[in-house]
């Protein structure tokens, strides 16, 4: 152990801490700087966490602990402007030897361990104050386990990579599950890592005894627009805790057609799967879910690309129709489904209402009903006959967030499980789910029902786009995404949107994230990003732009630290969907790797 340590006797014996340096003039409650002494500076690193010791009136010392973000070379000789600075315009090295060389590590103060928690700094450390590593047995008080081994017996903590500059067995990342209700973002460009670390939540909450109240796992249903978490379903022995998967896709698509009949011949599936855990299911919507004045909404708009303005007397109209005495009681599926019941509802029931209208409106109002029925019924087959055949309703919600049998749901718009599917389909869609489950989460908790479910919607721009910066034709379900943003968490439902362009999206539904998984991002989107997640330090929003594949910023409340931190992120179990690797297929052509 250093001989400086001796200093001060009453100054606990911790094996593992190692004396770094003192710190210099100028600190404050934020920030220290410090110089590492010669045998240390090989050792200091960004991201290392440090304790810095302060003794005042050498009574019990104030512990501070802070992560190092920036370290600068110095060498006296090499200054600029110094007086060698001639000699290296001659292309002549000064003498090294004898020049005094030095570093400077910065570190961002993270606050005053106090009981095991973090308290933020309310003084400086005084200059010469002494830097150490920071031991394993504090690194466990902060987490609050005996043992930094203890971290995966935790219920509520995540387990999802190392924080960076450690391995997993030094410095463990987790997730505060405790904080899962609240709304997160996953954002990050094409390829920064965005997907893995989805499937490694997934993975953790799918093979972690949460043991809470009845809670064996937290029910799941995630947008899947690539086919990255079709894994799961083939291996469902991947997430044991999850009592079922299912995998839901429309009924055209060439997944339907390979898996969904005869459902026993599921090749490439686990044997897990063939056991029923696994099941594919066509999307089937029931209309009657719908107030009618909402379901004529939702026609007018996809037919307007979203839009309402000019077209009040449609909707208008449109409701009369839907709730006229002639097909009151007829299942609202039906009527979109059966062409005898559309064509009598488009003849009959408009005739009746179009001495109140003007024929333009009526005629519009006809165009509405008929692209609605191409495009959801005759084309994408995703509205079965009868409302009571529909796969995804209210028993289907039950179902899926039993907390003694929790379930995965993927909704795979893959070109697969979505083959030929429009943006627009896939919009109505998204609001479809989004209005079934806000309206039963609402449910449960009037009835005193106490249900969980994470809702992950990938590629989130495409169905809460900011419109000042995203026009996009037909947005239909930005209403109802914003109305679960920010209302969604108090009655048990959360958002994980998941987006490569933050700015993208519509910023009332990002402003409700409460914690910010950050992968590498656009230069355009750093000044938004660094807004919606409520301010990031100068040193984390420098590397924004820059950072490796799988490298991550997490800040917000499931962030178990104050302070946002660079997290290393562990690569998936396994991963096989959702990508084409051009060197597997020249491998299995023959060719060259």
């Amino acid at each position: 152990m250093n001989s400086d340590r001796l200093e001060h006797p009453e100054t606990p014996e911790d094996e593992d801490m190692e004396f770094l340096g003192y710190t210099l003039s100028g600190a404050n409650t934020r920030y220290i700087a410090f110089q590492p002494h010669e045998n240390a500076e090989e050792k200091v690193r960004e991201g290392m966490f440090v304790m810095i010791e302060d003794y005042i009136l050498k009574k019990k010392p104030v512990r501070y602990y802070a992560i190092i973000h920036n370290i600068e070379s110095h060498h006296e000789f090499l200054e600029p402007g110094e007086v060698w600075s001639e000699t290296l315009r001659k292309g002549i090295k000064p003498p090294d030897k004898v020049a005094r060389k030095y570093l400077i590590a910065q570190a961002r103060i993270l606050g005053q361990l106090v009981n095991g928690k973090l308290r933020t700094a309310d003084r400086p450390p005084r200059p010469g104050s002494r830097v150490f590593t920071v031991s394993s047995k504090v690194l466990s008080q902060i987490y609050g386990v005996d043992k930094l081994e203890d971290i995966p017996k935790r219920p509520d903590y995540l387990k999802i990579g190392a924080l960076y500059g450690y391995s997993e067995e030094q410095f463990p990342a987790v997730l505060n599950l405790e904080n899962v209700t609240m709304h997160m973002a996953v954002v990050g460009i094409t390829g920064s890592g965005k997907s893995n670390t989805i499937g490694v939540i997934i993975e953790e909450l799918g093979s972690r005894n949460i043991d809470c109240e009845g809670l064996k796992a937290v029910p799941i249903m995630i947008i899947d627009a690539n086919g990255d978490y079709i894994d799961y379903y083939k291996h469902p022995e991947l997430v044991p805790n999850f009592s079922k998967i299912y995998r839901i896709v429309f009924p055209k698509s060439e997944a339907y057609r390979k898996e969904g009949r005869p459902r026993l011949d599921l090749l490439g599936i686990s044997a897990e799967a063939r056991e029923n855990k696994s099941e594919i299911l066509p999307i089937g919507l029931d209309l009657n879910l719908f107030e009618t004045n909402e379901l004529a909404e939702l026609i007018i708009r996809f037919y307007h690309a979203g839009k309402l303005e000019g077209a009040e007397l449609q909707l208008q109209l449109l409701q009369k129709a839907l709730e006229d005495e002639d097909i009151k009681d007829v299942d609202l599926n039906e009527l979109f489904v059966i062409s005898d019941h559309f064509n009598f509802f488009c003849e009959h029931v408009m005739n009746k209402l179009k001495n109140n209208y003007h024929s333009a409106t009526v005629a519009a109002v006809q165009r509405a009903v008929q692209n609605f029925r191409e495009k959801l019924v005759l084309n994408a087959k995703a509205i079965p006959d009868r409302g009571d055949e529909a796969t995804v309703n209210n028993e289907f919600v039950d179902i899926v967030t039993d907390l003694r049998k929790p379930a995965l749901v993927i909704v795979d718009f893959s070109t697969e499980g979505a083959t030929a599917i429009d943006m627009f389909v896939k919009q109505f869609v998204v609001y479809y789910l989004l209005s079934l489950l806000f309206k039963k989460f609402v449910e449960y908790k009037l009835k005193g029902q106490n249900r969980v479910m994470l809702l992950g919607i990938e590629e989130a721009q495409n169905f809460a786009p900011n419109l000042s910066l995203y026009p996009l034709g037909l947005n239909i379900a930005r209403s109802i995404l914003a109305t679960v943003a920010t209302q969604g968490r108090k009655f048990g439902l959360s958002l994980i949107l998941v987006t490569q362009r933050p700015s993208y999206v519509d910023p009332i539904v990002m402003s409700m994230m409460n914690t910010f998984i950050i992968h590498r991002i656009s230069p355009a989107d750093l000044n938004y990003i660094n807004n919606v997640s409520g301010g990031l330090p100068k040193f984390i929003r420098e590397k924004l732009t820059l950072m490796e594949k799988g490298l991550a910023v997490i800040t917000g409340q499931m962030n178990p630290f104050p302070i946002p931190v660079l997290v290393k992120v562990r690569r998936r179990k396994k991963h096989e969907a959702g990508s084409i690797s051009i060197f597997r297929l020249s491998k299995r052509k023959g060719g060259a790797t």
